[in-house]
């Protein structure tokens, strides 16, 4: 791109030494920071520190500017804030602006995007970046329902790839049941139909072994999040569960408000000592692995997935289907005939052209 330049400082980004050197460097700035006695965080080149105490702030921001100074580094304080939830903060620290360089300007903020999440610091809900993502995952599925690739494959496609990328941040934001039903049609036009009669709740959970429901997929990412926190940190793990346990509110405002408020859109809850409760089963986040929590919520979803197909035919209120059986007699079918037997099983309608696809000598009870 153009004429190399002599590094003075640092190492290039991308060398592994890079990663070792921030690794350093943040262990550094802990330590240092830590001494005035603030929550310090780290995280590659983002540093923050938590206080209430205006002067203990002022400590930090000098010992974190001779940090930087000491390792010939720049502090970008364009893109540093001080965050506040009330207009009381910002005036205590205003007080103490004089000791603080003029050319620094300190912005105040309630809310910040951080790693592609929007943080929230007030009980103020903003869904608007999770929502453009969410828009642009749902545009990708053009390129999916042009794919003449097989079913499973399609199933691992979305699983994969599209699924991370829409619901990056729903841990956070808790969205309405809009964005899910919106996402099951999708997957259902990309592997079955686009017929508004298919299930969309059948096709996302009871065709292929290796796709999930996207509200299983939310669900599932943040109480695997909340099981290693509870390994890592079990006494501020504790505390987020403890929000879920007993958040009464209407708007998400942390990962334990978001939990609970997408847990009870099907009647499930948590309790405050780390027990996910789905009608009359249960299980421990304390004493189960990653795949014990999504096979407890695969056969959970099952009875929610029963109870709205009830009005479908086929399906009986005494008798709920089993989504592992459907699951692996319809794979041993050949992939042209999951095309056509699939639409059967979501419920949907077929042109005349497809059912002649059909043998002669079948008789129609399939």
């Amino acid at each position: 791109m153009g004429q190399d330049i002599e590094s003075t400082t640092g190492c290039p980004e991308g060398d592994c030494l890079a990663v070792a050197a921030m690794v350093a460097l943040s262990f550094y700035f802990h330590f240092q920071m830590s001494r005035h006695g603030p929550m310090v965080f780290t995280y590659a080149d983002n540093w923050s520190w938590l206080t209430n105490d205006e002067q203990v702030m002022l400590q930090c921001f000098h010992c974190m500017v001779r940090i930087a100074r000491n390792c010939r580094l720049t502090v970008d304080f364009a893109k540093s804030w001080v965050w506040t939830t009330n207009a009381k903060a910002q005036h205590r620290f205003d007080k103490v602006r004089d000791e603080i360089p003029e050319q620094v300007c300190l912005i105040y903020r309630d809310h910040a995007k951080d790693l592609g999440v929007t943080i929230n610091y007030s009980k103020q809900r903003r869904i608007g970046p999770f929502r453009e993502r969410f828009d642009t995952a749902i545009q990708s599925f053009q390129k999916v329902f042009a794919l003449d690739i097989p079913m499973k494959d399609k199933a691992r496609l979305i699983q994969s790839s599209l699924y991370p990328r829409a619901l990056y941040g729903a841990e956070f934001t808790a969205p309405s049941e809009d964005y899910f039903r919106k996402m099951r049609r999708q997957v259902c036009k990309a592997i079955v139909s686009d017929s508004n009669h298919a299930s969309s709740d059948v096709a996302c959970h009871m065709l292929l072994p290796n796709l999930q429901d996207p509200f299983v997929f939310a669900i599932a990412n943040l109480l695997r999040t909340l099981r290693r926190y509870l390994v890592l940190d079990p006494i501020d793990a504790m505390a987020i569960i403890d929000v879920a346990s007993k958040f009464d509110g209407k708007r998400p405002y942390g990962p334990g408000s978001a939990l609970c408020l997408l847990l009870a859109r099907v009647g499930w809850h948590i309790t405050s000592d780390a027990i996910l409760v789905c009608g009359s089963e249960s299980l421990s986040l304390h004493h189960s692995c990653n795949s014990e929590i999504v096979r407890f919520l695969d056969l959970q979803w099952t009875t929610v997935v029963h109870g709205r197909c009830l009005q479908r035919k086929g399906f009986m209120e005494e008798k709920v289907l089993s989504a592992r059986l459907t699951r692996r007699v319809f794979g041993l079918f050949n992939e042209q005939d999951k095309k056509i037997i699939s639409q059967y099983v979501c419920g949907s309608f077929q042109s005349d052209s497809v059912k002649a696809m059909w043998d002669k000598t079948c008789d129609g009870k399939c």
